[in-house]
């Protein structure tokens, strides 16, 4: 395999017509799928541009994936009602506990 540091590489990458743009200050990216989402921490982020082809490529520092947890208004209306709490406080530990009514009932009790 060859090494080569990435100095040399984009040199070589700009003979070839293959331009670098960075991007200033990228704070994070997020990557949504149908199941949930990345979320990434990036130091460095540049876009690619080899002929009508545009790359971005990212250093990450650090990435997270969030499973994408859908509760029903029946579930949440439970929650209101057993555990005296806003429809919003109910949703956000529904979620967290990922949908089991009993861990939120829990959860909820022990942080009050």
């Amino acid at each position: 395999m060859m090494n080569l540091n990435p100095k040399k590489m984009e040199t070589l990458m700009k003979q070839l017509g293959i331009k670098f743009e960075d991007i200033k200050d990228v704070e994070e990216i997020i990557i949504k799928t149908k199941d949930g989402e990345y979320v990434i921490h990036s130091g460095d982020v540049k876009i690619i541009n080899a002929g009508n082809v545009k790359t971005l490529q990212a250093i990450i520092n650090d990435m997270k994936y969030n499973e994408k947890i859908e509760v029903s208004e029946e579930d949440i209306k439970i929650i209101m009602e057993k555990a005296n709490v806003s429809y919003e406080e109910a949703k956000k530990y529904l979620i967290k506990n990922k949908g089991d009514l009993a861990k939120t009932l829990i959860d909820i009790e022990q942080n009050k």
